[in-house]
Formats: C-alpha cells, sequence, structure tokens
C-alpha cells in the first residue's frame, strides 16, 4: 500500500541520516589529525630542509630513521588525504540517494494526494448519481403505478364495451355461429390491422413482468407503427361500437359473429356504429402520443367475453 511504502522510505531517510552524520564526524577527525601532524613537521622544515635536518643527526642510524619517519608521515599524508576525498565521495552519493528518495517519496505523496482527489471526486459523484437515481425511481414508480392503473381502467372498459355490446346484440343464433364458423377457419391467416411491413409487435397478451418486478395483465397485443398510420379491419363484420376511453384514444369494435375485434388508441375514425366493413378497409388512424412521441395500436380479440390471443389468429410474417 501506498502509506506502507511512504513509511519505509521516511524510516530510510533515518538511517541515511545517521550514517551521514557519522561520516561527517569521520572526515572531521581525519581533518583534524592531518591537520595536527602536518603542523608538526611544519615546525621541524620551519628552519631547515630535509638534507640540513638529516645531516644533523647524529649517526647514520639517526638519519635512517630520520629519512623513514619522513617517508612514513609522506605516506600517512597521502593515506589520510585519500581517505578524506573517499569519505566526502561516500557522503557526496548517500547525499545523492538521500534526494533521490526524497523525490520519490514527494512523487508519492504528490500521487496520493492526487488518488485521494479523484476517490473524493467520484465518492461525490457516486452520491449524486445515487440522489438522481433514487429520485427517478420514485418518479419511475409512480409513472408505473398510474400505467398499471391505466391498463386496468382500460381492460375494465373495454370488457364492459364488450358485455354491453353483447347484451344489445339482436343477431340470431344460427347466424351468430356460421360467422364465427367462417372466422374460425381464418385462425392463423387474418392480416395485420397494420400492414406488417409498417408494424411490430412491441406489447405482448397475457400476464407480463414489468420492469420493477410486477405483473401486469394484457388482453390483447401492442403494435408499434408510424405516426399517420392507417388502422384496418382485420376481417369481414359489422361495426357495433365507436366510443373513447381516457388515454386510450378512441376505440372500434367489429363483430363477427361469437368474435369481436377491438381496435384501441386511434386518433380518428372512419365508420360509425351500424356500418358494414370488409377485411383490410380503412375504419381509422393510429393515435400518436404527444409526450412521449410514440405511436401505438391496441388490437384485441374476444370470443363472447374472454379475450384470446391475437397472436393466434394473424397471419405471421
Amino acid at each position: 500500500m501506498l502509506s506502507e511504502e511512504i513509511a519505509a522510505i521516511e524510516q530510510d531517510m533515518r538511517l541515511l541520516d545517521g550514517v551521514i552524520v557519522a561520516m561527517q564526524s569521520d572526515v572531521k577527525q581525519l581533518q583534524q589529525q592531518l591537520a595536527k601532524a602536518t603542523y608538526l613537521m611544519y615546525k621541524v622544515y620551519e628552519h631547515h630542509t630535509l638534507l640540513t635536518w638529516l645531516l644533523a643527526a647524529n649517526s647514520f642510524r639517526e638519519a635512517y630513521d630520520r629519512y623513514r619517519y619522513f617517508q612514513a608521515f609522506k605516506e600517512y599524508r597521502t593515506i589520510q588525504i585519500q581517505l578524506i576525498k573517499r569519505a566526502k565521495q561516500r557522503i557526496q552519493e548517500k547525499y545523492e540517494e538521500l534526494k533521490d528518495l526524497y523525490d520519490k517519496k514527494q512523487q508519492l505523496l504528490r500521487r496520493r494526494a492526487s488518488e485521494k482527489e479523484r476517490l473524493q471526486k467520484a465518492r461525490r459523484e457516486q452520491q449524486r448519481l445515487y440522489r438522481r437515481l433514487r429520485r427517478n425511481e420514485r418518479r419511475y414508480r409512480q409513472q408505473l403505478k398510474a400505467y398499471r392503473q391505466r391498463l386496468v381502467r382500460i381492460r375494465k372498459e373495454i370488457d364492459r364495451l364488450i358485455r354491453e355490446e353483447i347484451r344489445k346484440s339482436r343477431l340470431r343464433k344460427d347466424l351468430i355461429y356460421k360467422l364465427s364458423a367462417v372466422f374460425e377457419r381464418n385462425k392463423g391467416k387474418l392480416p395485420w390491422p397494420v400492414p406488417s411491413n409498417k408494424g411490430i409487435i412491441t406489447g405482448f397478451f397475457g400476464k407480463q413482468k414489468d420492469a420493477s418486478g410486477g405483473i401486469i395483465f394484457n388482453p390483447g397485443i401492442y403494435i408499434s407503427t408510424s405516426k399517420g398510420q392507417r388502422v384496418r379491419s382485420v376481417f369481414n363484420g359489422k361495426v357495433t361500437v365507436v366510443s373513447r376511453i381516457a388515454g386510450m384514444g378512441k376505440v372500434v369494435i367489429i363483430q363477427h359473429g361469437r368474435y369481436r375485434t377491438v381496435y384501441a388508441n386511434l386518433s380518428q375514425v372512419f365508420v360509425k356504429r351500424g356500418d358494414r366493413v370488409k377485411a383490410l378497409q380503412p375504419i381509422g388512424v393510429a393515435r400518436t402520443d404527444p409526450k412521449t412521441g410514440e405511436t401505438l395500436v391496441h388490437f384485441l380479440i374476444y370470443k363472447g367475453k374472454t379475450a384470446v390471443d391475437p397472436l393466434d389468429w394473424i397471419a405471421k410474417h
């Protein structure tokens, strides 16, 4: 970890500080010793040359000892000077090493500060995002709740229209049977309420899970199409209901014996109650939601009072 690396570098720096202090002390002692020895030799040479000092000896042995002493002093002085130079060089190397470690430590500190700043910035951004998501989640849940309630109202209203239409129906039973039989023979072959190349199914029949995991029951299918698209009858029949449902635009119900096809979410209607229509005859225009810009057709098929899956009835692509 970065903190451990910095602690290790600081420890090395303290050790190097101790080494440098000790080496500086050694150098100082060597310099003092050399200065003292040089002073003594200066006193010896102050009034004599080396040759005079040697000739002044009382014997050859003494002269030889004086000469050896002089040579030893020269060697000692040379060694001392070399030691001082090496010590100074070592101190310089240690200083450079210490400086390099210090620079690295500063870089690590700057990097740590930069990383800390980035982490704090990321944490602040994360908190802002979390708050925004919480707000959006609450708004989305409210919208989803309203959407479910709207679907329930629409389903109930369509069911009510179907029941009311069945109650008012005056077709003879034999005629209902014949019309139903003809309709049933076309199961899986009915055309789409919009041309199949101009629509795509975006909502399926039955129980569906929404984004929150809740269950929504859809009694029909949703077909997304282009703005201004005309909607057509999928089979010959009689218009028995032309109405309006809040939040779902206009609705047209066409009877085919016991079966009824429902076309909801229309902005315009071209037919009226009692009109007889043929397959592929335009009956209205798909409604475009002014808020979302989405154009949808809600298409349903009922057998009596029971909704059935339109995908079992319309032709495949």
